[in-house]
């Protein structure tokens, strides 16, 4: 529901759910099976709302529960979830190590969703941070995302890629 509620827009239920979700994931061991899944799904819903909310303790929780016991769910990525969180709160240095040590990993589990997702995820940060500079950065990760969401049909995400070139091509 959090990560749903957040794709939706629907920033009320999804912080609800985060708030109900926090102590759990304070309290919860490593090994506790839903974990990766729940950590790396508060960390695309801060991500997607653009919101801060117990921003700390998520990427506590991924770095010592997930990517550190190398813990992995489904559709879930705790480097990703990382990279999604530094670079929400503009540590681009940051964000940048932790998309590239994702892309290895997924690339690694021949995880093709994941890594269309991570190119669209890094465009995404350099056109959210505004600066011309990386306009280019963004062209070429939103085409190599772009070209994979086609060739494994992932239509809803080329959509989104689709709206985020026009977005770009605005900038200019």
């Amino acid at each position: 529901l959090l990560r749903i509620a957040a794709r939706q827009g629907r920033e009320d239920v999804a912080l609800r759910s985060l708030d109900r979700v926090v102590p759990w994931l304070e309290w919860a061991p490593p090994w506790t099976i839903a974990l990766p899944q729940m950590a790396c799904d508060a960390a695309e819903a801060l991500w997607v709302l653009r919101r801060f909310d117990h921003v700390e303790l998520v990427k506590t929780t991924l770095r010592e529960k997930v990517v550190a016991p190398d813990f992995r769910g489904p559709m879930v990525d705790g480097r990703l979830a990382l990279a999604r969180l530094c670079a929400l709160q503009g540590c681009r240095d940051e964000a940048l190590v932790w998309f590239a040590e994702a892309r290895r990993v997924l690339g690694e589990q021949g995880a093709r969703p994941l890594l269309a997702i991570a190119a669209y995820d890094e465009a995404l940060m350099y056109v959210r941070q505004g600066d011309p500079g990386t306009r280019d950065q963004a062209r070429s990760l939103l085409e190599i995302a772009r070209d994979q969401f086609r060739a494994i049909g992932m239509t809803g995400w080329l959509r989104r890629a689709d709206a985020l070139g026009r977005e770009l091509v605005k900038l200019d």
